[in-house]
């Protein structure tokens, strides 16, 4: 049961992925369960260094701009590397499971996304930043273990401002 609630979990924020196509799990060919099984097991088993920050927070609850701010601090305010692309420098750790072993061509994804987003992650450089909008249980347990010392934001919204920061963002995009 807490398997299928990953699986659902990972294809719904797959699907509202900011600047990918708008699917929902139904339609979308490319979202597997296998892939999303895969995923799970592998977030949760991911190895967490010390250095490591992770940015957790509900789609659409400003997390973008809460991770451009964070990757600032963490690099010296270094505005040149902050130019390249922020997915490619806080990665989604769960972004995976939408290719479902595609490459983004054959998705119409844009090049920015990594296929392999657990493998991009784990070959970052430190400082590690991650971006996940996945609920504690499918996090990785090391974060939450006291061996390790990673950092942790949370972005959160009271519920009215996070639904109306939704609303808008749905009107906008003619939902």
């Amino acid at each position: 049961q807490s398997n299928k609630h990953c699986i659902n979990l990972c294809c719904c924020v797959a699907c509202r992925m900011e600047d990918g196509p708008s699917h929902t799990p139904k339609q979308d060919p490319h979202l597997c369960e296998e892939a999303a099984k895969k995923m799970c097991a592998t977030i949760v088993s991911f190895e967490v260094k010390d250095d490591d920050i992770f940015l957790i927070g509900r789609s659409r609850s400003g997390t973008t701009w809460a991770q451009e701010m964070i990757w600032l601090i963490a690099n010296d305010l270094d505005y040149e590397n902050a130019k390249e692309c922020t997915y490619k420098r806080v990665p989604f750790l769960e972004h995976s499971v939408y290719l479902c072993g595609n490459s983004n061509t054959q998705i119409n994804m844009p090049e920015r996304y990594e296929p392999n987003s657990i493998e991009y992650c784990k070959n970052l450089k430190s400082p590690r930043i991650f971006k996940t909008h996945l609920s504690q249980e499918y996090l990785p347990k090391q974060l939450f273990s006291k061996e390790k010392k990673a950092k942790v934001f949370l972005k959160m919204l009271s519920l009215l401002n996070y639904l109306l920061c939704l609303l808008d963002y749905l009107y906008r995009a003619q939902y």
